[in-house]
């Protein structure tokens, strides 16, 4: 099997899916707790995690 056709089967796998949900969602959790400050910071942790 190669690297890549790993990577494959466990991002389709349920507990891959799973993590892929969590870490979206502390993205975009981080993004608005850093949006309040200035410059653009929040916007490279939400979309990100809106993907």
């Amino acid at each position: 099997m190669t690297r890549r056709s790993r990577f494959s089967a466990f991002f389709d796998s349920p507990l891959g899916e799973t993590l892929l949900f969590i870490f979206g969602i502390i993205l975009v959790i981080i993004g608005i707790i850093i949006s309040p400050l200035p410059g653009p910071g929040g916007v490279f942790f939400i979309a990100p995690g809106w993907r």
